[in-house]
Formats: structure tokens, C-alpha cells, sequence
């Protein structure tokens, strides 16, 4: 049979497609369309979520940085105000305060035995900058500042 032939019988056909067969295609082309949306939509979440992450540690390190720069002292150190935060931000900083000790592991400074809490023999602050958006906790870094 000559091509003509096999292309004009095939065209010349007035067959369709039966209902099996074009559900099965439309099935296909339905699964591959679900496939592509939850992929689409979990690509846009890893985003959302790296965002976030970016921010959140840009925040923490800018505050660590003031930190660093300001002088040891024995007071806690303020959170920032709102007003150099993202809306959806907040920040909190927590300070710890220890002091150097021997090899033995006994206090160097006396009035390490008469006060708890920060004293004048603490020359170690352990801070810690936690970063929430919208209350949800996303970063916490800590540091370690010497008197």
C-alpha cells in the first residue's frame, strides 16, 4: 500500500474516540494538572519560608552588632523599639551573666559566694536575640560578650 493510500484512509476515517478513551485522557491531563499546582504552591511556601528566614536573621544580626558595640554592662540590654522593626517582627533579648572561674572550677571573685544574680565579678553575658513573626518563633541566635 503507498503512503497516499495509509494517509487517505486513515484521514478518511469518521471514527471517534470512544468514552474510555477520552476519559482516560482527560484523567491524565487531570493528574498532571495536580501534580504542577501542589508543586507551584509548595515552591511559593519554601519561599515564603526562606523570606522569612533571611529577614528574621538580618534583624538578629543587626541587634548583635549593638550589641557588640555597646560597653559591657551589667544591666540588661533594652529590646529595640517597633519603630525599626517590621510590622509583623518583634524581638527579645535575653542576658545571662557568669563570671571566668580557676581550673578547679571554684569562683576567682569573693562576692561570687555573698550575691546571686549579676555582681561585679561576672565578666561573661551570654545574650540571646529570639526573633517571632507574628508570634510564631522563626530565629534565636546567642553570643557571648567578655567584660
Amino acid at each position: 500500500m503507498s503512503h497516499r493510500r495509509l494517509v487517505s484512509r486513515w484521514l478518511g476515517r469518521e471514527d471517534g474516540f470512544t468514552l474510555l478513551e477520552v476519559m482516560l485522557a482527560v484523567g491524565i491531563l487531570g493528574f498532571i494538572g495536580v501534580a504542577f499546582l501542589s508543586a507551584v504552591a509548595n515552591s511559593s511556601r519554601s519561599a515564603r519560608t526562606l523570606d522569612e528566614h533571611v529577614q528574621a536573621e538580618a534583624l538578629a544580626k543587626t541587634q548583635i552588632e549593638q550589641i557588640k558595640a555597646a560597653t559591657y554592662s551589667l544591666t540588661p540590654y533594652p529590646s529595640p523599639t517597633p519603630g525599626g522593626l517590621p510590622p509583623q517582627y518583634s524581638i527579645s533579648i535575653t542576658t545571662t551573666y557568669e563570671n571566668d572561674r580557676n581550673l578547679q572550677g571554684t569562683p576567682t571573685c569573693a562576692s561570687e559566694y555573698l550575691t546571686p544574680g549579676p555582681n561585679s565579678c561576672d565578666t561573661l553575658q551570654k545574650i540571646t536575640v529570639s526573633i517571632d513573626r507574628e508570634g510564631r518563633p522563626i530565629l534565636s541566635i546567642t553570643t557571648y560578650k567578655k567584660k
